[in-house]
């Protein structure tokens, strides 16, 4: 699937961020593994897959699946300022690939985690980084992620952050209207 990684492809204000290409970061394997296993997380992610009738969550197996992932820095400046966060597969495809820019940074780089550690956590539900992107699907998964994911990224979104995305929408509407 063709996930935007910093979620500028699916607003259409630019291309789709690049899987990060650098090292693999055993500091970020840890931090990433740490965050996944926090109570809060865990609770959020609990709630998510009750809430949208996706039923019990398998903690081991998303676990499992995540000690086989790829945790890798960026190669490039460019490359990270292009992504603060990234999650998908590996060009194999058949594990899971991180990259997180500032993930040792106060509350900051723990939301971060959170946030991609979401998106694995709908990967391992649904299937998201193997289904075919479209705008809704992003829209959808971006959202939730927001929401659910990192705290201190969905807050700002759940309470003003919506009138910012259906600004969004409404101007892409009428941007392509006047297109057409």
């Amino acid at each position: 699937m063709g996930r935007s990684g910093g979620g500028q492809r699916f607003l259409g204000i630019g291309e789709e961020a690049p899987p990060p290409a650098g090292p693999e970061d055993p500091d970020l394997k840890a931090a990433m593994i740490a965050q996944g296993r926090a109570a809060s997380f865990r609770f959020r992610v609990n709630l998510w897959a009750r809430l949208t009738g996706r039923g019990p969550f398998d903690w081991e197996g998303f676990e499992g699946k995540l000690q086989e992932a790829e945790f890798r820095s960026f190669a490039t400046p460019r490359e990270a300022s292009r992504s603060v966060g990234w999650s998908g597969l590996t060009t194999a495809g058949d594990k899971w690939l991180f990259g997180i820019v500032g993930y040792r940074m106060p509350l900051l780089g723990k939301s971060i985690m959170r946030h991609e550690l979401f998106h694995a956590a709908q990967d391992f539900k649904t299937s998201l980084f193997s289904r075919e992107s479209s705008f809704v699907r992003s829209l959808a998964a971006e959202y939730s992620a927001h929401l659910w994911g990192g705290p201190l990224l969905g807050v700002p979104l759940a309470y003003g952050g919506t009138v910012c995305i259906v600004v969004g929408i409404l101007f892409i509407i009428y941007a392509l209207a006047g297109a057409l």
